[in-house]
């Protein structure tokens, strides 16, 4: 506070280490940091798909780069939830890849979009709030959630589970941004536009129009009310 008593914040920026996820250009990257560890999951540009798990407190230097089996096909998208267990990939061909960490050798997968049709890539996955329902957009405009469930026919196994699919852009998503307080979120598009969506009811709210340039990124305000877009 100042003299007359006007509260000021100043942003500190702290610079963490260097991670060496591979000597390889890096595609996609996940990163996720745990009260115990971190992780680092990356996609490189010969098809590899590593894993890099260390303490805040060691280098992460001196921890070891696991490689993955990787999908047979190119990868473009990667997200990992909170727990950093779950590590969940996507292709070109619009597949999703399900990688249990704890036993990452048999990775199971699955069409993240509609059957028929050209196959479109996944264009973006990022998390809702609380981090069970996993949003994944494609280049052929598609939005839809999923959630692991109980794999009944392997014991103790998980497996990705669609469970809504909601109003679909007509051009390639961009851009995806979450609600930090309920199960909203927002896509944009090729096109410009903008569209706000409630996972709950599968319901897409609003359509905002932009202009005709594609957007890059969007990013939805802390409590809400307003939305920053590029």
């Amino acid at each position: 506070f100042s003299e007359s008593g006007i509260r000021s914040k100043r942003p500190v920026v702290s610079l963490g280490q260097q991670i060496q996820a591979s000597h390889q250009a890096i595609v996609a990257l996940a990163y996720r940091v745990g009260d115990v560890d971190s992780v680092v999951a990356a996609t490189t540009a010969d098809g590899q798909l590593v894993v890099r798990r260390f303490r805040e407190d060691q280098e992460a230097s001196g921890s070891a780069v696991v490689a993955l089996t990787p999908p047979p096909i190119p990868m473009t998208a990667v997200a990992l939830d909170a727990s950093s267990q779950h590590l969940f990939v996507g292709t070109v061909q619009g597949l999703l890849y399900y990688y249990d960490l704890a036993d990452p050798d048999q990775p199971s997968s699955v069409a993240a979009g509609p059957s028929e049709g050209p196959s479109k890539g996944v264009a973006t996955m990022g998390f809702l709030t609380g981090d069970r329902t996993l949003v994944v957009t494609t280049t052929g405009g598609t939005v839809s959630t999923w959630g692991l469930v109980r794999d009944s026919r392997k014991e103790g196994r998980w497996q990705l589970h669609l469970t809504h699919r909601l109003d679909s852009h007509p051009t390639a998503v961009t851009s995806f941004s979450p609600s930090q307080r309920d199960r909203s979120f927002l896509t944009a598009d090729a096109d410009g536009t903008v569209a706000l969506h409630y996972a709950t009811t599968a319901r897409t709210l609003l359509h905002i129009k932009n202009a005709s340039s594609p957007l890059v990124s969007i990013a939805l305000a802390p409590k809400g009310n307003g939305l920053m877009m590029y």
